[in-house]
């Protein structure tokens, strides 16, 4: 019952925040989406290491929350994780890519403006 009433409320940010977007903006971020889906797929081939955080991370950038899309692009990495940690990095590498691309472009930024 919980669970399903956090999957409801989950289910209306996201719709609200998704529809409450520009046209353009929509498909911005559909663009990033399907490819941080398709690597994800990648990514599942590989490993099955973070994959939940991936998710998240396609979440974020659905919500448009740019603060987490950020951390999540920093996440990936692995930079400041333990060596047997940062051996994902490789497999991340794309993923990572997007969600910094993502950022770097979110609205009311110059490069989104160009």
């Amino acid at each position: 019952m919980l669970t399903d009433l956090l999957q409801a409320h989950t289910a209306e940010r996201i719709y609200e925040s998704w529809f409450r977007q520009e046209r353009n903006e929509r498909k911005r971020r559909l663009h990033f989406v399907m490819e941080l889906s398709i690597e994800l797929a990648k990514i599942k081939e590989t490993v099955n290491f973070s994959t939940g955080l991936a998710e998240l991370g396609i979440e974020s950038i659905i919500e448009g929350d740019w603060t987490m899309v950020k951390e999540w692009a920093d996440h990936f990495t692995f930079k400041d994780e333990h060596e047997s940690i940062r051996s994902h990095a490789s497999v991340y590498a794309r993923f990572s890519e997007l969600l910094q691309q993502a950022w770097e472009t979110r609205p009311g930024t110059s490069s989104a403006e160009a």
